[in-house]
């Protein structure tokens, strides 16, 4: 049977091969596409060698983000710096998936809690001295900030 795929079928199922990982199996599950139909035009576009330069790709922009992070979170500790912790808190909500690298998971919970604590004891520090109005308007947020921070951190209190 000669059965003709649509151009976004192709799109879709090229995508969910070389981008999302997916086996050809699930990517002609999802779109229609027949699964030999799938695995000949894998072979011949040579999707599997695409598949693995997108995922060394996405391996440096991961480690870029993570590291402008990094360097963002170590100036608003150690300088208290505003603009710092503001932009942290802006790449947070940017790229909510690049918080923690893989392996991050082997801190333990101690050193997790430290950290808390020392940023919002800077958090503090920055706010007495420089703007004790705001702090008065913002401790009342401290405790459930510092619980939020702990639970996605997935540590207990």
């Amino acid at each position: 049977m000669n059965t003709r795929y649509s151009s976004s079928q192709w799109h879709e199922a090229h995508d969910l091969v070389v981008l999302e990982g997916c086996t050809y199996a699930e990517a002609a599950e999802r779109t229609g596409i027949s699964l030999s139909a799938i695995q000949k035009k894998g072979r011949e576009q040579d999707w599997i060698e695409e598949r693995k330069a997108h995922a060394e790709d996405a391996g440096d922009y991961r480690q870029m983000v993570f590291e402008l992070k990094k360097r963002h979170a170590q100036r608003a500790l150690e300088e208290g710096d505003p603009q710092a912790i503001y932009a942290l808190a802006k790449l947070e909500r940017m790229f909510p998936e690049y918080r923690y690298r893989a392996g991050d998971e082997g801190i333990d919970d101690r050193a997790k809690r430290e950290l808390v604590v020392q940023v919002v004891e800077a958090i503090v520090a920055y706010l007495e001295t420089d703007a004790p109005s705001v702090l008065y308007e913002f401790r009342r947020y401290l405790r459930p900030l510092t619980a939020h921070v702990f639970t996605t951190l997935g540590v207990a209190e």
